[in-house]
């Protein structure tokens, strides 16, 4: 595995608590687009559950800065300590739901970038260097590209030479 994909699968794997892969599956866009039913069904998951999390972390700190502002001494009102206690408790069990997600696509060997977003960067090699196949939740193909050590804003429709490497043109 190159250097850089080492270090990207390393920018992953907390996300997914995951211990070090010894090897990345290199994608061609066939192969990508053949594997994206399954990416997509994950990625979905994902995206919906990181959705969740983030209204239920700002009901937490809504409901948090209004109790402070109407309690005594910074103590939460009982109102609010059933809620509070059910929220945290539901973002607890959604966030584990995410990293199983994450852990899934990781096992797979395509590496999510945006969880709200929906990245999800498949390795690939492009003229002898290291590449991303870069996918968005809601396209219906892998298409674009980015080169390895940059982010998904950065990503170029798919051209000729990764058309090829895929086997839908000869020379």
């Amino acid at each position: 595995m190159s250097q850089t994909f080492q270090r990207l699968n390393t920018m992953t794997q907390p996300m997914a608590e995951m211990t070090t892969q010894t090897s990345t599956t290199v994608f061609s866009l066939r192969t990508a687009n053949a594997m994206l039913p399954l990416v997509r069904s994950i990625t979905r998951d994902v995206v919906e559950l990181s959705a969740e999390v983030a209204n239920m972390r700002q009901r937490l700190h809504d409901l948090g800065a209004d109790a402070l502002e109407g309690g005594t001494d910074g103590e939460q009102p009982d109102l609010y300590s059933t809620e509070l206690d059910a929220i945290r408790e539901s973002t607890e069990r959604q966030s584990d739901r995410i990293k199983q997600c994450v852990a899934e696509l990781t096992q797979l060997n395509v590496w999510p970038r945006s969880l709200l977003s929906g990245y999800v960067d498949f390795p690939a090699v492009r003229e002898g260097k290291d590449v991303c196949l870069c996918w968005r939740l809601g396209e219906p193909d892998v298409m674009y590209w980015h080169h390895a050590d940059e982010p998904c804003s950065s990503r170029r429709l798919a051209d000729l030479s990764l058309i090829r490497q895929s086997g839908n043109i000869s020379d």
